[in-house]
């Protein structure tokens, strides 16, 4: 037969013929592309059972772009809606008809097997599902269906049928069975069993516009069933969405309940967990409990507090759904806050909502409000204990396979991070919470209430929030202490104008602590630790069998539900849950974030100095480029107030250094700068000036900046072999970062990540030939980090630039130092933008509070302008934070090492970090007496990485400062505090005299050391333990001092005598 075209019957002759032609059949077969296709043919066939076929008219021709069909006939539509009545779906049907269709079909543009359209398939779905309907009358067909089940399922039992009740005004089906009430109280018998409810959205659109919504009340076994074995117990299809019908639907199964198992109680689940509709909140309330939101979050309150009685520890606890409580969280965050903190507040509500205890609560709460009180008022005057405090308890939320990839949907944005989270489409949540706006729970006479197209809205999260509980007041009180103590009076932050962090604080403590029992942790779990005396933090406090604490299972199957059980021929609402793969134990805010998330978040914790270049004037400078590259130098402090001795150069420098070497020099020494001398023009040789901006920025970085500043990053390379457990360390100095720039932006705290975190290597195992995980661990940091940026893009998303960034982090165990000495400031940058058909180069700088450029003496802020600068930046200059301190780590040294009544010190330089000190100490002469004290020589022998044999060749004489530290193997081991250039072995070769394994800048691992000299005090390096002690805050109470300490997991309140002058 012919593929190609979709051949229909004409003239169609059946009958037996006893004529000499013996016929039974024939008829004519022509193509549906007629008159353009003129394919014609004949089927004859005889009576004996044989057939010819005549091809009249073999031409097949086609118009472009059009489908051919014959109509789907009787026989193969019932197959088709066999298929359907089976579950099969119309989209699926069709596409795998398509895929079925052969060359020749498809060459043809033959659809004889799909139709021209889904619409084709769907109308025979629609016939299939008509036909199947005991009745086209929708409220015959319903009781004709009540009808048959009362005599099919448990006919003559307690409580006959499934279908339990029929009601038109409003329209409402109630369906359960007798087996559905054994079944709900064999599983409360169980520990740890879920009961959740929820309301999809609209399932049927019917002609009167009525909204139908579908309730379910369900329950599941955690640890015992798949989490996606949610078993349905009863549900609901109702237009009227108000408290009273669902407390009838619920009263009903109640009722039922008494008739199956009669003089029993109705029995309780421990928790009801739903989302944020507060019908449903209230509802079970109710049913369960017959209390009141007030009373019940007075109960919270006596069980959190150890007052409750045993009663109160019987009665249901209700929860809310996670995934809907943070995403309006994070929608309120979105709008109020500045996307530099988004991130943080989110972390904080995740704190909240991971603490178990009440105590820990209240003190959690008091960090939140004290740091970001702190923020808002900026300055300097940052309570650094208050942050590593809050980043502490942020750090240590454990995993808790309650939320599968909540967050991650909820950011507005795509991050360029390398973590991988399980994503929900929240379509139909916002679906639900403008549901939730409309139910309507006429509980006061006296409720809030607004107006809207004649009819009455009662906004019942306001109500359930404006409840005085013990929580709100408790709260409220911390809040307003906190806010006495950083200085803000409490009218001003209760006034409706604010934006920004008073705005959110007005947010939390009105509509979302008060009813902080329903989200949080506190009443998850086994309740009984409330009652012990000592508990241990919120961290370490989990549940003994996991908790479901969101509804996507229960929206995931009433998913399935409307597609394979209520789908008809009226138009179906599609829900969004059933689309994500279920991924247990990754939800975002319940475990410990990643690693750059803490760089973020220690980032936008650090306030930078306000007073960065205040007097800073620079020269101009011709050629352009050249004046871009010494205004860069100028704006670092390196020849500044702080530093005046610049990297020593080599002798034979290019004649262009030593121009600026001279010329930087003369400038800082001048205490006159007048605009003349401001105005300086070098003459160059053509041959050392790049043409391009790119090339003046590369020649800037490489010629100019890296030899005079301050920039080289002393670390190691470490390459940790997983596979046997091997690890080599390789020394490298660092001169500048690169980094790329990715479509979102420039993100430098990722970026930074990228660089020193692990990453797979292409360097091999010595020992057993595998890959191995690279990383890079700093011994020194500079004064000033040199950012490259390597590949910039043509398009991309302009961010705002980071403030202070933290490297600690990516630092060795030896990087002792002072908190600021791995904090840097973003203090100038320049950028290549296109300006017409040519580049043009521009530096910014940072002055104070805002920025300059080389093209104006305009202030810019921190808005667009600035954004597109930076957008556009080739290299980027952050310099290490200097606050106004008299702190000293020579003069900590020395009173370490000596009576500090016979300490007699000269003044020596500044010094933040360890290695700085040393050098002084080692190099300074009037320090000999401490030098002395602090010196060692000490020969150490290496063994060989590779033939693990100790030859002679690997010896190492050291004369210098040591710091020891125990090894694994509890050994002693002295390291050099300053990783000197000239630290080789002693072998010219640098390799084992054994198996020749070049050793050259590798850490070898210590076989014996010998000293000839031993110093009289060691220094040692001492990691803060986690029971380590903490002020967080010192207060005076009428005279008294009151000071809280955090020793680990406790938090105690030191009361101390009245202060005297003594």
């Amino acid at each position: 037969m012919n593929p190609y075209c979709g051949l229909c019957v004409r003239n169609c002759t059946f009958c037996v013929q006893l004529n000499e032609l013996q016929q039974l059949l024939r008829c004519d077969l022509r193509c549906s592309g007629r008159p353009i296709c003129p394919f014609r043919c004949s089927v004859i066939i005889r009576n004996d059972g044989s057939g010819h076929i005549i091809v009249s008219n073999n031409n097949v021709r086609h118009k472009q772009n059009s489908k051919i069909c014959r109509p789907i006939r009787t026989p193969l539509r019932s197959i088709i809606k066999q298929q359907f009545n089976v579950g099969a779906s119309v989209y699926r049907m069709y596409q795998n008809s398509l895929q079925a269709r052969s060359i020749k079909e498809r060459q043809g543009r033959n659809y004889d097997a799909t139709g021209k359209s889904r619409a084709i398939l769907q109308k025979i779905k629609s016939e299939a599902v008509t036909e199947s309907l005991l009745s086209l009358d929708a409220d015959d067909g319903l009781l004709k269906l009540n009808e048959q089940y009362r005599n099919e399922v448990n006919a003559g039992g307690k409580v006959p049928g499934a279908i339990q009740l029929i009601c038109k005004y409003p329209c409402q089906v109630i369906v359960f069975s007798e087996s559905s009430i054994r079944l709900y109280d064999a599983l409360l018998k169980h520990k740890n069993v879920l009961v959740s409810w929820d309301a999809t959205g609209s399932i049927i659109k019917q002609n009167n516009s009525l909204q139908l919504l579908y309730y379910e009340l369900s329950m599941t076994l955690p640890g015992v069933v798949t989490q996606d074995s949610i078993i349905p117990i009863t549900f609901m299809i109702s237009d009227a969405h108000g408290l009273v019908n669902v407390l009838h639907w619920m009263q009903l199964f109640r009722h039922s309940y008494s008739k199956v198992f009669p003089g029993q109680d109705f029995p309780r689940p421990s928790i009801v967990l739903s989302d944020r509709a507060q019908v449903f909140l209230i509802a079970a309330l109710q049913i369960w409990n017959s209390e009141t939101i007030s009373q019940f979050l007075h109960r919270a309150y006596r069980i959190v507090t150890n007052e409750a009685s045993e009663v109160d520890y019987k009665l249901t606890n209700i929860h809310a759904c996670l995934s809907h409580v943070l995403l309006s969280v994070r929608k309120i965050v979105n709008k109020l806050l500045d996307e530099k903190i988004r991130n943080l507040a989110m972390w904080c509500i995740a704190l909240l909502i991971n603490t178990s205890t009440w105590k820990e609560m209240m003190h959690n709460w008091k960090l939140i409000c004290f740091v970001l009180l702190q923020m808002h008022i900026g300055g300097e005057t940052m309570n650094v204990e208050y942050q590593d405090s809050l980043l502490d308890k942020i750090t240590k939320i454990r995993a808790d396979p309650n939320i599968c990839g909540i967050m991650q949907s909820t950011e507005p944005e795509s991050s360029n991070s390398t973590a991988n989270y399980g994503q929900f489409d929240y379509d139909d949540i916002d679906e639900d919470q403008e549901q939730n706006e409309q139910f309507s729970t006429y509980i006061s006479q006296t409720t809030p209430s607004r107006k809207k197209n004649d009819k009455i809205f009662i906004d019942e999260e306001a109500e359930t929030n404006s409840t005085n509980s013990p929580f709100k007041s408790i709260l409220n009180k911390i809040f307003d202490d906190c806010l006495k103590d950083i200085g803000i009076s409490i009218d001003e932050a209760r006034k409706r104008t604010h934006h920004g962090i008073l705005r959110w604080f007005k947010y939390l403590t009105t509509s979302f602590l008060p009813t902080i029992p329903i989200w949080s942790n506190l009443l998850i779990g086994d309740l009984s630790r409330h009652r012990q005396r000592l508990v241990r933090s919120f961290e370490y406090l989990m549940t003994q069998e996991p908790e479901q604490r969101t509804t996507a299972n229960s929206e995931r199957r009433m998913g399935i539900l409307k597609r394979a059980q209520l789908e008809t021929q009226l138009k179906p609402i599609e829900e969004h849950w059933r689309k994500s793969s279920n991924r247990r134990n990754s939800g975002r805010y319940t475990k410990a974030p990643d690693d750059f998330i803490i760089t973020e978040l220690m980032s936008s914790l650090i306030v930078p100095t306000n007073n960065v270049n205040a007097n800073l004037i620079l020269p101009i400078v011709t050629p352009n480029w050249l004046n871009t590259a010494i205004g860069m130098l100028l704006s670092t402090q390196t020849y500044g107030m702080y530093y005046n001795c610049p990297p020593i150069l080599p002798t034979n420098i290019p004649i262009i250094l030593d121009l600026i070497k001279t010329f930087l020099d003369d400038w800082c020494k001048s205490t006159t700068r007048t605009n003349q001398m401001s105005k300086v023009t070098f003459n160059l040789p053509n041959t050392d000036q790049p043409k391009e901006p790119n090339e003046q920025s590369m020649y800037i970085l490489e010629n100019i900046l890296i030899p005079l500043l301050h920039c080289n990053i002393i670390g190691y390379k470490v390459y940790v072999c997983h596979s046997c457990k091997s690890e080599t360390k390789i020394r490298v100095i660092i001169t500048h970062i690169p980094i790329n720039v990715g479509k979102t932006g420039l993100h430098i705290e990722h970026e930074l990540l990228t660089f020193f975190g692990p990453m797979t290597s292409d360097v091999l195992c010595s020992a057993c030939g595998k890959s191995t995980v690279r990383h890079i661990e700093v011994i020194q940091w500079p004064q000033v980090l040199i950012i490259n940026i390597t590949d910039p893009k043509a398009t991309f998303r302009y961010r705002r630039p980071p403030g202070v960034i933290s490297v600690s982090e990516f630092s060795h165990w030896i990087a002792i130092g002072a908190p600021s000495s791995t904090l840097y400031d973003l203090i100038t940058f320049n950028s290549v933008l296109a300006v017409g058909d040519k580049n043009v180069m521009i530096r910014v700088t940072k002055t104070k509070k805002n920025w300059t450029t080389s093209v104006n003496k305009k202030i810019i802020g921190n808005g667009e302008q600035l954004r597109r600068l930076y957008g556009s930046s080739r290299i980027l200059i952050f310099e290490r934070i200097f606050h106004q301190t008299k702190f000293n780590m020579v003069y900590v040294i020395a009173r370490c090492s000596f009576d500090s009544s016979s300490l007699e010190l000269p003044d020596v330089p500044i010094s933040i970090t360890l290695q700085e000190a040393c050098q002084i100490i080692e190099t300074n002469p009037d320090l000999n007496k401490l030098k002395e004290t602090l010196i060692s020589d000490i020969s150490t022998y290496f063994y060989c990485p590779s033939c693990r044999q100790t030859p002679n060749s690997l010896v190492s004489l050291h004369h210098q400062i040591f710091i020891f530290k125990l090894t694994v193997n509890n050994q002693l081991v002295a390291n050099p505090v300053i990783s000197k250039d000239d630290d080789d072995l002693i072998d010219d070769e640098q390799s084992c005299t054994n198996c020749k394994y070049s050793m050259k800048n590798i850490n070898l691992p210590v076989y014996k050391q010998i000293f000839h000299q031993c110093p009289i005090v060691l220094l040692v390096p001492t990691t803060a333990p986690p029971s380590s002690m903490k002020i967080l805050s010192r207060n005076i109470v009428n005279g008294n001092e009151q000071i809280t300490v955090q020793d680990g997991e406790k938090v105690y309140l030191v009361k101390c005598g009245p202060t005297t002058n003594k």
